[in-house]
């Protein structure tokens, strides 16, 4: 298997680049051999991000790894975007237009690029048989990576190892369905992967959380080429990756969830900062609700990692 000893990470990047880097630093602590590429896609952030990536303290800080760095030409966020030429199966042409309109007034724009899509342009240029899907808010205390690999190379036909969820969504959680009982197999519905009960009810609550996922590239361009759909977009109603797993399992690929519980995980990882996870440490969530804390991350940069923030200040020209 080509590159089987390593993998590569692909992390969205948008406003935080002091908790990124955090994350970054915790993960190269515990598995920095196993990785070779990190590729850092920010989402229009300003504000001379790009040029802190590219710092040579920060390539300093996570050598050996290559540090990849791109800017989105069109803003991305969270919601469902459509690149010209793919139109996924589900896609009836009255949603597109809703969601066009949508975006249009929210970003000014109905495209956007493939390589916009988050985790996008990783997928379409690692030369790696396995890619690392990371949020931009987790803290890792064992090499995840390691254990990831263990559980995808078992696999026949594998399309992602990571933490099966969004149980705190779904109908069947109250059933007593859990990520231990799909991993065995026992599904909560004879419609599942899709868990709509009531007319309320996300239909696609099961999922790959791609805030710790590896996924394998093989399979995401499968599903790209045979369905239309990307790793990283919030299709059909569902949130990110939601629908494309769904589709995965439909299509007989192979999943593994090597933590299937909160005890287990917290062994290896922890997402979310200072108990926020998600949209919750977005900068000032855009309603105020929640403020990034950006000089405390930087205290905990030079306390846990003797990394200094001013050092970066220094060598760049802003």
């Amino acid at each position: 298997m080509k590159n089987n000893y390593k993998v590569d990470v692909t992390i969205q990047s948008y406003k935080k680049p002091e908790l990124l880097i955090y994350t970054l630093l915790s993960l190269h602590k515990h598995s920095k051999d196993t990785i070779d590429t990190v590729w850092i896609n920010d989402d229009k952030s300003g504000n001379n991000v790009l040029k802190i990536y590219k710092s040579s303290v920060v390539i300093d800080a996570l050598y050996p790894w290559k540090i990849k760095v791109r800017e989105n030409s069109r803003r991305m966020g969270w919601w469902l975007s459509f690149v010209k030429g793919v139109k996924p199966k589900y896609l009836t042409w009255s949603y597109k237009m809703f969601r066009m309109l949508w975006n249009i007034y929210n970003t000014g724009h109905a495209y956007v690029k493939r390589e916009d899509i988050r985790y996008q342009w990783a997928i379409d240029n690692t030369d790696k048989d396995y890619l690392y899907v990371l949020h931009d808010d987790v803290t890792f205390y064992d090499d995840i990576i390691s254990l990831y690999l263990k559980n995808i190379q078992g696999l026949a036909n594998p399309v992602a190892v990571g933490d099966l969820g969004q149980c705190w969504r779904c109908a069947f959680q109250k059933d007593g369905c859990s990520p231990s009982k799909i991993l065995n197999g026992d599904f909560p519905s004879k419609n599942w992967p899709n868990t709509k009960k009531n007319t309320q009810d996300h239909e696609w609550a099961c999922r790959i959380n791609e805030w710790s996922a590896l996924i394998s590239v093989k399979a995401a361009k499968t599903i790209e080429t045979e369905h239309q759909l990307f790793f990283g977009n919030f299709d059909n109603k569902g949130d990110i990756a939601a629908y494309w797993f769904a589709v995965a399992v439909m299509n007989g690929f192979q999943f593994a969830d090597p933590l299937p519980t909160s005890s287990e995980r917290s062994k290896y990882y922890l997402h979310g900062y200072d108990g926020k996870a998600g949209h919750s440490v977005w900068t000032d969530q855009g309603n105020g609700k929640i403020v990034y804390q950006a000089d405390e991350i930087k205290k905990r940069l030079l306390s846990d990692f003797s990394f200094d923030w001013l050092s970066i200040v220094k060598n760049i020209i802003w």
